[in-house]
């Protein structure tokens, strides 16, 4: 079940990797164990969500208090004319209290989550691990930068991967690129070809 659990958390985004993380958080200490060991065999961006669920299971740490912290802005920002804080709110409350300590985390959670993520919360976290994640992050950054609509927030991804200092994000785009069913490989090339254009621009 744990182990499902798990494997559930690595496949999916949104709603089911919310199902699978309570399935994980609801097994408690034994989840823990399992998480941490599967760990570290994994690479790129399982590895950097396998961290973040271990991170996530120790309830009373850093990773589990910043993700409160943000659905807290998120329902108090819903009650206001706003609808939420600035992006560069969120950055700056994020490199203010946390330093680089939560960004690796946080940049799995982005990846998981950033199409259900308010507007200000995708911009403001990608600003933050950007700048504080270091280039592990890029595997994070790609899928918003890639899969978003949003010009804005494009603009902030391609910003954060060029800040993350991976020097394989071109690399990393042509792969992403020639693993995609054919029929989507035209729009998506498109999109990585607009994509290493910002990041060689903000570099």
């Amino acid at each position: 079940m744990i182990e499902q659990a798990y494997r559930d958390a690595l496949a999916s985004s949104g709603a089911a990797f919310l199902a699978a993380e309570r399935r994980l958080l609801q097994a408690g200490g034994e989840a823990l164990a399992l998480v941490r060991a599967r760990a570290e065999a994994e690479e790129g961006a399982d590895a950097l969500v396998a961290r973040a669920l271990a991170a996530r299971l120790e309830q009373d740490g850093a990773l589990a208090r910043v993700l409160a912290e943000l659905e807290a802005m998120e329902h108090e920002g819903a009650r206001t004319v706003q609808g939420g804080p600035s992006p560069l709110y969120v950055y700056s409350y994020l490199k203010k209290h946390y330093g680089s300590t939560v960004a690796a985390g946080l940049a799995a959670y982005l990846m998981k989550l950033w199409p259900a993520w308010p507007r200000w919360m995708t911009a403001g976290v990608a600003m933050y691990v950007g700048e504080m994640g270091g280039p592990e992050v890029s595997d994070a950054l790609l899928p918003l930068a890639l899969g978003t609509p949003d010009p804005y927030q494009r603009e902030v991804a391609s910003r954060a991967l060029a800040l993350s200092g991976d020097p394989a994000v071109a690399a990393k785009l042509e792969a992403l690129v020639a693993a995609a069913p054919p029929a989507d490989r035209p729009e998506l090339h498109a999109a990585a070809e607009d994509v290493r254009r910002r990041v060689e621009a903000f570099g």
